[in-house]
């Protein structure tokens, strides 16, 4: 077989899949004997050697073509049986060979959460390039997404069996997915353990914002504050005007928001502003959910001392999920189907709202803070309690 084949090192050489084909057609070679690749990897003249020099990109190792024949093969035999495999990325056996020669960092607890974020994006990769979609009905393709499946949250809504059997309405808080690896790792990286309000669901489409990511702007909304206790004026009540800083939140990539093109949403979840009547419920079967309210509203509560500024959130920009022709399927109803988002239970929303209203302003003092904050909301909504 080896006058069919090119030799890499000892005891391992490389054929084209014609030829081996061939090789294992006329009985010179059996189909265990090859490990089969598809790709592969080059560089300029010069460059390999300049990654190897700087120490940052490449280990160099000495390893026998028995062992490195031995680990390969047993992947490729126990790959069929066991999906984990696709969703490892071949990093157990990098840690395997790591370990040997004395570089695996475990013990070191700052590059091993670094190690884990990259470990993390490379399965991520993995998962959307090596994985079969959903439509595959090969077995470890079924298993792999049961695996999946079984790692949801029982406190929130999970995988589901189709599309028609999630209801969507406008007031609903869903959370990014619980799964263990992110599936925004590599896209839309914003959604990462977000937590999403439904602002509109029709045949159309879903739109909706993230509440979790605080800006560092600030927006100034004119009050006029009233003094109930000062009637010198002609007038009636003493009014003087002033204004307050609002914070800004990043909700999404779209800046509209229904009829009016309003650029910000905003927004409140305060029993007394909803007895006051302050806004109107998003969801109109829900009253005790978010309302949406104007800037008129929130000034005029702040002026006559009904709530604070810290009672509302201002957020700039949204998501928008079309669905498809019969309005049946799509929308973020398809992320729920997917596993990409699961919704909160109602019940925990006003937890997940209090905690929200503790972030700040970001700033390099308030960055570690904001997103600590961020990830506990995102806990609570499930009621669970989740390392980064």
């Amino acid at each position: 077989a080896r006058y069919k084949s090119k030799e890499v090192m000892k005891d391992i050489q490389y054929t084209s899949f014609q030829n081996a084909t061939m090789l294992v057609n006329e009985g010179m070679a059996s189909a265990d004997d090859f490990v089969v690749f598809s790709g592969y990897c080059g560089w300029t003249e010069g460059q390999l050697k300049r990654e190897l020099t700087d120490g940052r990109s490449w280990m160099t190792m000495a390893v026998d073509s028995g062992t490195l024949l031995r680990e390969l093969k047993e992947q490729q035999q126990r790959q069929p049986h066991d999906p984990t495999l696709l969703q490892d990325a071949g990093i157990g056996i990098w840690e395997k060979f790591a370990t040997l020669i004395g570089k695996n960092d475990n013990n070191d607890a700052s590059k091993t959460k670094k190690a884990s974020f990259d470990d993390l994006f490379l399965k991520e990769w993995a998962r959307d390039q090596l994985v079969h979609h959903r439509s595959s009905s090969s077995r470890a393709t079924k298993n792999l997404m049961e695996s999946v499946n079984a790692n949801n949250n029982d406190n929130a809504i999970p995988f589901l069996g189709g599309a028609s059997d999630v209801e969507i309405r406008p007031g609903m808080l869903l959370r990014a997915s619980v799964h263990p690896r992110s599936p925004f790792l590599l896209s839309d990286q914003d959604m990462h353990k977000c937590l999403f309000l439904v602002v509109s669901e029709n045949v159309y489409g879903t739109v909706g914002v993230i509440l979790n990511l605080p800006t560092t702007k600030t927006i100034e909304l004119d009050i006029a504050k009233t003094n109930l206790f000062d009637n010198s004026e002609d007038d009636g009540p003493h009014r003087k005007s002033s204004s307050v800083p609002m914070l800004l939140r990043y909700g999404g990539n779209y800046v509209v928001f229904g009829e009016g093109e309003r650029p910000l949403l905003w927004l409140h979840c305060n029993d007394a502003l909803r007895r006051a009547s302050v806004g109107i419920p998003l969801d109109e079967f829900n009253t005790g959910s978010v309302w949406e309210c104007t800037p008129e509203d929130v000034a005029s509560a702040i002026g006559k001392g009904m709530a604070s500024p810290s009672d509302f959130m201002v957020v700039s920009g949204g998501y928008i999920w079309v669905k498809d022709n019969d309005g049946m399927t799509g929308g973020i109803r398809g992320e729920v189907w997917n596993g990409r988002f699961e919704i909160i239970p109602p019940h925990n929303i006003q937890h997940v709202w209090d905690a929200l209203l503790s972030q700040q302003g970001m700033t390099r003092e308030t960055f570690d803070e904001n997103l600590v904050t961020s990830s506990m909301a995102w806990s609570v909504a499930g009621n669970i309690d989740i390392d980064d």
